[in-house]
């Protein structure tokens, strides 16, 4: 069964994207109503999310997730790429500085409501560690498969059956 999330304002901060990796969509700088990128391993307090004072379990998203902003006035994304498919160490350049891609999208003027929100994780492609700022004027929607979600607890307690595997990636 599909979930959506309203994540909008404040709401944002209570999902996680440290263990996640992301499948990235270039903005189309023509079609700006909404901009979309799909993520695999998102973990979320629900608790918090519904503004609950009583414990209840957060939950890691063992699947593909879509996050859709819409309304977004600016996208900036910044890779820096491994330098093996084990996503250990990065890639160095002869000065023996981190290499760094950037690409920013502007979509009009700065509005004083805009809403500016912070996504890292790990990027599929290229494969490096990746930062994404967002700045959106109106909502933003997590859509996700209730039959991927999982009690972070038993995420933990087993990763490797439930983190992405880019060799697996249907895994699920």
């Amino acid at each position: 069964m599909s979930i959506h999330l309203d994540i909008s304002g404040k709401r944002f901060d209570n999902v996680g994207f440290g263990e996640s990796h992301i499948f990235l969509n270039v903005p189309n700088p023509v079609l700006v109503e909404k901009y979309s990128l799909f993520v695999w391993g998102i973990d979320i307090d629900i608790a918090r999310l519904n503004n609950s004072t009583s414990p209840s379990e957060d939950f890691y998203v063992s699947g593909i997730s879509k996050l859709t902003f819409y309304k977004p006035k600016s996208v900036r994304i910044t890779i820096y790429p491994y330098k093996d498919k084990n996503c250990i160490g990065f890639l160095h350049d002869q000065d023996k500085r981190k290499v760094k891609y950037q690409k920013s999208w502007s979509f009009g003027d700065e509005e004083p409501e805009e809403t500016n929100y912070y996504i890292a994780g790990v990027l599929d492609f290229p494969l490096g560690y990746v930062e994404i700022e967002i700045s959106s004027l109106d909502q933003v929607m997590l859509e996700m498969d209730s039959n991927h979600c999982i009690p972070v607890k038993e995420y933990t307690l087993n990763p490797h059956s439930y983190a992405y595997d880019p060799e697996n990636p249907f895994h699920r």
